[in-house]
């Protein structure tokens, strides 16, 4: 030990003692005043966990006669040292604190974009947003020019993490504001820098590549790094000048990457990793295959200082925790993958194909930690769209390994994860039985947060009233998480429905299909945008297939849905339309092994992306028979995931059924359309299922919200659309009841038929799935809906609703009273009815199994032969007294 250490612990001693006896003597101001300054000296000393808990002893003894200013400044300092030790989420409760303080104006837009900061630390890229433009908001009102410029300058990262186009556009305008705000402030030559260097990288983004713009402002980097003799700064700037380079001209990229490297200090690793990242991004580029398999690998080690090739799970765990802060370690643990493929894919190894599918599932975890850190709905589904990335790219590493189990994984974790966290958090609040206010309040809190989301709106007001509600939201459920030990269990990561559990659960007459559309940005190792994939799963075997020329694939899955919501006027739309639909089932069916494999079959089909906007129904299958659809030849339904539904299926309660019918007929306050036959419509369904109807004005929202609680048959007869620019809908009596409102209901469903327009459709979010009407219902508890994928005609939807349900009510199942349905119309219409305009509409999603329901025939036959025993046993004691 030291003279040095010596001192200090005497030191320390010495406050500590005179600390504790200005506490005992009451004395707030000196305990305040010696708290602060020994919580200062604390941290020049690099004891950042002493500084915090000797500014907490500060925080708690301040004077109340003191400036409003010290508490602020106090809090803003805490807020900071958190910031140093990581601990963002503790960063931002201190300076959300120093917020409630009436203080320094500069000071509170200081803190926005310090939460900001941490906001993006965490993952949370939406709220990160929020901050931004609140900072950006107080800055441009008090004028303070070399704040914003600053603001400006820190959003790049968030901004370039939201990728939607209004987020670059907004990107691109910040970082020219401040270029432009640095030709007329004094700044520093770092502040210059960092600015240039953001725009070089807005410039390299896959969605704006502009290398002619973002070269100049690479070298103006580096002019001002070699000015300020600032080595790293300089590699920093040939590594972007690398990057802008590597796309069209990769050996100028090796070059300006080896000075990247010559130039950078050996302690600085972070920097260091970037380096070897890159030289092996470029090296895969130049065909290096081997080498680039090194860099990456020497990349992950300078970053984290451990060699990954050996490594047990609790290291990857515990490093996994530690690192993902920044996202660099997801981006090069993804790398390394996409190294490993590439190599594989030339050399036919298929243990590097393992490396790569290994690779691939620990990107795939600093996904899940991201996600579960985010709270905000838009951010996590940020998240699950840069998962939907890795994806595709894993899915070729499977395929070439012909690794079903690992496929089935990733295409799991594609669809619906964010229902299915929302459904099983739900299910387990109603288990843990909390009280009945707190349930409230959490719906309530959902309900505003959503709604905000949907507006969008940017004005200080709504986005303060949007940070409010998250952070109820948040303290809510962190009192819930101490109240009840259980509830943390219950959000850890969504782990997928087992393959091997799936295969050995199906018949020999089961089938399920499993589709995935990449989206893929097109750069990096190995891109791979123009593959999809496809399981076909059996009890006896597995098909797993490439589906290639994607793009031309889309434009033909477009071209079919045109066709789908016209009926056939001509012969030539006839023609058109088979043509079409045969295309489409021979890329979705590939071979004559899958196509024999799904005849008679059950088909539970699971597809992703675009191809939720078809009825594979409607597909046909040969040429050279007329109306050969798909529909003759297998029983179809569809699922939003294996996992969902299944996790849905177990969960179930409900062994009775009663039937809520709505059927509007008007709806003059909405100027729609009247719906004559509707009110016919729900009275058949009554003849089957006892329950109650509601038409005219008693279909309306109030009477439907309290009937969608206590009836597990729904059947709505009515207006909808999901396709509505703001939010989707469904048309009562009086009103609207809009899909974030529905999210809010809970029900208890095995059936919602949603006979009207458009109820299937909707947004489409990228590795999570279309934002439907259909999905509301699933999202409050439904087991399963039967919706429209376009404009349904009222004379065939009659029909096929009361065939249905006609087949429903004699104990057929959910799938087979649909397809009977369908079946029964094609063979009693001819001509153009019989297009899939008329037919095809409705789709079964979720559970397919029988309603339970009560036989009312059996069960008056059981009373009365009940009522024949008891006879009869009077009878024969009668006689036997005789």
């Amino acid at each position: 030990m030291d003279s040095k250490e010596n001192t200090d612990i005497h030191k320390i001693e010495k406050i500590n003692s005179l600390l504790a006896q200005n506490i005992r003597d009451n004395q707030r101001t000196d305990v305040g005043l010696i708290a602060h300054r020994f919580s200062n000296w604390h941290y020049q000393n690099k004891r950042v966990a002493k500084a915090i808990a000797t500014l907490h002893i500060s925080i708690t003894y301040h004077n109340p006669d003191n400036a409003d200013t010290d508490l602020q400044n106090k809090l803003y300092k805490l807020g900071f040292f958190y910031y140093k030790i990581k601990d963002y989420k503790k960063s931002n409760e201190a300076y959300k604190r120093s917020l409630k303080v009436k203080g320094s104006n500069d000071l509170a837009g200081q803190v926005y974009y310090k939460i900001a900061a941490n906001y993006y630390k965490l993952g949370d890229y939406d709220l990160s947003r929020i901050y931004y433009e609140l900072s950006e908001q107080v800055f441009l009102k008090l004028k303070n020019y070399k704040r914003l410029l600053k603001c400006y300058s820190f959003s790049y990262n968030t901004y370039s993490k939201l990728e939607s186009k209004e987020a670059l556009e907004k990107l691109e305008y910040n970082l020219l504001q401040a270029d432009s705000l640095a030709t007329i402030l004094s700044i520093s030559n770092t502040d210059r820098y960092n600015i240039k260097k953001a725009l070089s990288s807005y410039y390299n983004d896959y969605k704006t590549r502009d290398s002619k713009k973002g070269i100049p402002f690479a070298y103006e980097a580096l002019h001002l790094a070699k000015k300020m003799k600032d080595s790293s700064l300089v590699s920093s700037s040939y590594i972007k000048l690398g990057i802008l380079n590597d796309h069209k001209y990769p050996d100028i990229a090796l070059d300006f990457h080896k000075k990247a490297l010559a130039y950078c200090p050996s302690s600085n690793k972070k920097l260091l990793s970037i380096i070897y990242a890159n030289l092996g991004l470029n090296n895969a580029h130049l065909g290096n295959n081997s080498l680039s398999i090194t860099q990456q690998l020497r990349s992950l080690v300078a970053y984290t200082g451990t060699d990954f090739k050996n490594i047990s799970s609790e290291e990857i765990s515990k490093i996994l925790n530690e690192r993902y802060e920044d996202g660099n370690l997801r981006t090069k643990l993804a790398n390394t993958a996409e190294s490993y493929l590439l190599f594989a894919e030339k050399t036919k190894n298929k243990e590097m194909l393992q490396e790569a599918i290994r690779y691939f599932k620990l990107a795939d975890k600093t996904i899940d930690i991201y996600h579960k850190n985010s709270s905000a709905n838009t951010s996590k589904l940020i998240w699950r769209k840069k998962a939907t990335e890795i994806y595709g790219r894993a899915l070729k590493a499977c395929y070439l390994a012909n690794d079903p189990t690992a496929a089935f994984e990733f295409m799991e974790k594609n669809k619906s994860l964010l229902l299915y966290e929302e459904q099983k958090k739900q299910r387990e609040l109603q288990n843990l039985q909390l009280p009945e206010p707190l349930v409230k309040r959490e719906q309530y809190l959902t309900n505003k947060l959503n709604e905000l989301e949907r507006i969008k709106n940017n004005d200080k007001v709504a986005l303060k009233l949007q940070i409010r509600y998250n952070d109820s939201l948040v303290a809510l459920t962190d009192s819930i998480k101490r109240m009840y030990k259980d509830y943390k269990s219950l959000l850890e990561s969504f782990t997928p429905f087992p393959y091997s559990d799936l295969k050995s659960s199906l018949t020999p007459n089961e089938a399920i299909i499993q589709y995935h559309i990449p989206i893929d940005n097109g750069y990096g190792i190995y891109p791979n945008a123009t593959n999809g994939y496809g399981l076909i799963i059996t009890a006896a075997k597995t098909h797993f297939f490439e589906m290639d020329s994607l793009q031309l694939f889309k434009s033909k899955i477009e071209e079919l849905q045109k066709k789908n919501i016209k009926p056939f006027t001509t012969k030539e739309d006839i023609v058109a339309y088979r043509t079409i639909a045969h295309t489409v089932y021979n890329k979705l069916f590939p071979t004559e092994e899958i196509r024999h494999t799904i005849e008679g079959k059950q088909l539970t089909i699971i597809p992703d992306d675009y191809l939720t906007t078809i009825p594979f129904e409607s597909l046909i299958v040969s040429l050279n028979t007329s109306n050969d659809y798909l529909i003759k030849h297998a029983q179809i339904h569809y699922k939003y995931s294996y996992t969902f539904h299944e996790e849905m299926r177990v969960s179930r309660s409900s062994n009775t059924s009663h039937f809520s019918g709505f059927a509007p007929v008007k709806f003059d306050p909405m100027d729609l359309s009247s719906l004559e036959d509707s009110q016919e419509e729900i009275e058949s369904i009554n003849s089957y299922y006892k329950g109650n109807t509601y038409s005219g004005v008693k279909a309306n929202k109030r009477a439907f919200k309290e009937a969608l609680k206590r009836s597990n048959i729904i059947h709505l007869a009515t207006h909808a659309d999901a396709t509505d620019s703001i939010i989707p809908w469904i048309a009562f009596s009086d009103k609207k009841l809009y899909l974030n409102e529905l999210y809010l209901i809970k029900n208890n469903a095995d059936l919602v038929f949603l006979s009207a327009c458009n109820t299937s459709t909707g947004k489409i979010e990228t590795g999570e799935g279309v934002m439907s009407l259909s999905r509301g219902f699933f999202y409050g508890g439904a087991n399963s809906t039967i919706s429209s994928l376009w404009n349904v005609d009222d004379k065939s939807t009659q029909y096929i609703v009361k065939q249905s349900y006609k087949n429903l009510y004699a104990g057929t199942s959910k799938a087979v009273a649909l397809h009977r349905a369908k079946l029964n119309y094609l063979e009693n219409h001819t001509g153009s009815e019989i297009a899939p305009y008329y037919w095809a509409s409705f789709v079964l999603i979720g559970d397919s199994s029988p309603l339970p329901t009560k036989n009312y025939f059996l069960y008056y036959s059981m009373e009365i032969v009940g009522m024949l025993l008891i006879f009869l046993f009077f009878i024969r004691r009668t006689k036997n007294k005789k």
